[in-house]
C-alpha cells in the first residue's frame, strides 16, 4: 500500500490560510475548532489531523525548515491589506485567558469531587482496616482483605463518568502558540492583550515568549520587565524564577542603550537573584551590547565569588567576552580538572553534590561562545570526555554526554577530533543519544572516522530504537557521508 506523501500546502478543504487564521478566534466554537484542526495538521505536515501517522511516509523530512516556511506564510497573511490585526491579537489572547479560566474551573471542579470521594473511601475503609489488623479469626480477616481490595478497585478505576470535563470550545492551544509566534511584532498592534497575558499568573509565559519572539518592537515592555526582576527584592525568589523575563528583555532590549545600562545597574544589586537575572539577560543579548563590553565584565568579575551568582556569572561573562583572551583563559581553566569540593546546601541537607563538577559544567557549557578559538577550547574539551561527571540530571535528558556533546556542535567541523572519543559513549546508558549525534551532524563530514561506532551503535539497538530514532541515525549517518 502507498504511504500518504506529507502535505506542505497552505490550503485545506479548498480554503487557505488567511480564512483559517480569522477562523480560529471567530466566536464559534465549533468554527474555531475546525480552525484548530487544520492549523495543527498545516503544523505536522499532514491532510488531516485524523491522518494514521503509520499510513505517513517515513522519509526524511526537514521539519524545522517546514515550520519557519508556515510561520512566514502566516505572517504574509497577517500583514495582507483588510486583515484587522490588532482584533485578532485581542481575540486570541482574550482565547488564551478564557481557556485558563476554563481549565482553572475545571482542576477545582475535579478537586471537590474528589474530596468527596476521598472521605467516603476513608470512611468505609477505617473498618475494614482496623478488621484486617485485628481480625477474629482468619476467615474474618481473609473476608475483610477481599472486600478492601475491591473498594480500592472502585477508588482508582471507578468515578470518571462523575469527574467534570474541560469544555471543547477552548482547546487548541498549540495552534494559537503557534500564531502568537508567528505575529511577532505584530503584537504591538494591541498591546494591552498582551499585558492581559502578562498579568495571568499561568498563561504568563505566553506573553514573554510573545514578546521574545516580538523582539525590539515590543520596547515599550521594558520598563514592566525590569521592574519584576526588581520585584525579587521582596520575596525569596529563585533566579530561574525569571528565566523567561530574561529571555524578553534580551530579546526586546538587543542592542538598545538604556536597557543594557539598566541591567549592568542590576549587577551590582544586593539581591543575588536580581544580579543573576541581569547576567543571564546579558548572556543572551550578547554580543550586542552597545559596546558596553568592559564594564559589564568589570560588574560580572565579582559575581563569580558566589555560588549564588556565579553560575550564571560564567555564561554571561563567556558570552559577553568572547574575543577577550583574559576572559577565555578564566573560562577555559574553570573548565579543567579540580580537586572535589564536596557541598551540602543549607535548606537541602540530605543533598550532597561537587561545587568543582559545577564549576566545570557551567565553563563547559559557555565554552560554546569561543568558537573562533578552536585551538584553545577543544583540548579541554576532549579531555572533559574522560574526566567530567555530570552533576545535573536535567543535563541528561538529551542522553550521555549532552553538556559537552553541546559545546563540541558549537565548533561544527572543527571539532572533528572529537568525533571517535565522543562515539565511544554512543552506548552508555538507555537514553538516545541525541545530543552526541546532533554535534555529528554538525560536523558532518569531517565526523567520517566515528562511522563505524555509530553503525556498530544502530546495530546493537536493533528493535530497541523507534522509528523516529532510529531515522535520526540514519540521517546523521547520511549527512557525514555526504
Amino acid at each position: 500500500m502507498a504511504k500518504i506523501p506529507r502535505d506542505v500546502s497552505l490550503v485545506r478543504d479548498g480554503k487557505p490560510l488567511q480564512f483559517w487564521l480569522r477562523e480560529l478566534v471567530s466566536e464559534d466554537s465549533d468554527r474555531r475548532s475546525a480552525a484548530v484542526a487544520v492549523i495543527v495538521a498545516m503544523h505536522h505536515a499532514l491532510p488531516s489531523v485524523h491522518t494514521n501517522l503509520r499510513d505517513v511516509d517515513r522519509s526524511h523530512f526537514d521539519f524545522n525548515e517546514h515550520k519557519r516556511n508556515l510561520l512566514e506564510a502566516m505572517r504574509n497573511a497577517i500583514e495582507r491589506p483588510g486583515f484587522d490585526t490588532a482584533d485578532f491579537v485581542r481575540r486570541l489572547c482574550a482565547l488564551e485567558l478564557a481557556c485558563d479560566r476554563e481549565w482553572q474551573r475545571h482542576i477545582e471542579a475535579n478537586r471537590a469531587i474528589r474530596r468527596v470521594r476521598d472521605a467516603k473511601f476513608d470512611r468505609i475503609s477505617k473498618p475494614l482496616i482496623d478488621t484486617i489488623n485485628n481480625p477474629i479469626d482468619d476467615e474474618e480477616k481473609e473476608e475483610a482483605i477481599h472486600r478492601f481490595a475491591l473498594l480500592c478497585r472502585a477508588y482508582v478505576c471507578g468515578g470518571r463518568e462523575k469527574r467534570d470535563s474541560v469544555s471543547p470550545s477552548v482547546s487548541g492551544g498549540v495552534a494559537r502558540m503557534l500564531v502568537l509566534e508567528a505575529l511577532g511584532g505584530q503584537i504591538m498592534s494591541a498591546p494591552e492583550a498582551i499585558d492581559g497575558l502578562l498579568q495571568a499568573r499561568n498563561v504568563r509565559y505566553k506573553g514573554l515568549k510573545a514578546l521574545k519572539d516580538a523582539g525590539a518592537a515590543a520596547l515599550p515592555f521594558a520598563p514592566k520587565l525590569l521592574a519584576t526582576i526588581d520585584s525579587a527584592q521582596k520575596s525569596e525568589e529563585h533566579a530561574f524564577r525569571f528565566a523567561e523575563e530574561a529571555a524578553a528583555l534580551a530579546s526586546i532590549g538587543r542592542g538598545n542603550a538604556h536597557v543594557v545600562d539598566a541591567l549592568i545597574e542590576r549587577l551590582a544589586s544586593p539581591n543575588g537573584v536580581i544580579r543573576s537575572t541581569a547576567a543571564q539577560a546579558l548572556k543572551w543579548m550578547a554580543p550586542t551590547v552597545c559596546g558596553r563590553e568592559s564594564a559589564i565584565i568589570a560588574a560580572l568579575l565579582p559575581l563569580l565569588d558566589s555560588e549564588e551568582t556565579s553560575y550564571e556569572a560564567v555564561g554571561a561573562l563567556a558570552a559577553v567576552g568572547r574575543d577577550d583572551p583574559r576572559i577565555r583563559r578564566l573560562i577555559i581553566d574553570r573548565a579543567r580538572p579540580a580537586p572535589a569540593r564536596m557541598f551540602r546546601p543549607p535548606n537541602f541537607p540530605q543533598y550532597e553534590y561537587d561545587l568543582t563538577m559545577a564549576q566545570r559544567g557551567a565553563a563547559i557549557s559557555a565554552m560554546a561562545n569561543f568558537t573562533a578559538y578552536p585551538d584553545e577550547c577543544l583540548p579541554v574539551l576532549m579531555d572533559a570526555i574522560d574526566t567530567f561527571n555530570e552533576f545535573d540530571p536535567d543535563e541528561e535528558y538529551a542522553g550521555p554526554m549532552a553538556r559537552i556533546s553541546r559545546a563540541l556542535k558549537a565548533f561544527g567541523p572543527q571539532a572533528a577530533a572529537a568525533a571517535v572519543p565522543l562515539a565511544k559513549h554512543l552506548q552508555d546508558g538507555d537514553d538516545m543519544p541525541k545530543a552526541i549525534l546532533d554535534a555529528f551532524a554538525a560536523m558532518g563530514p569531517a565526523a567520517s572516522d566515528a562511522i563505524p561506532l555509530i553503525e556498530a551503535y544502530q546495530l546493537s539497538r536493533g528493535g530497541a530504537v523507534r522509528d523516529q530514532d532510529r531515522d535520526r541515525v540514519h540521517q546523521v549517518l547520511l549527512e557525514i557521508r555526504q
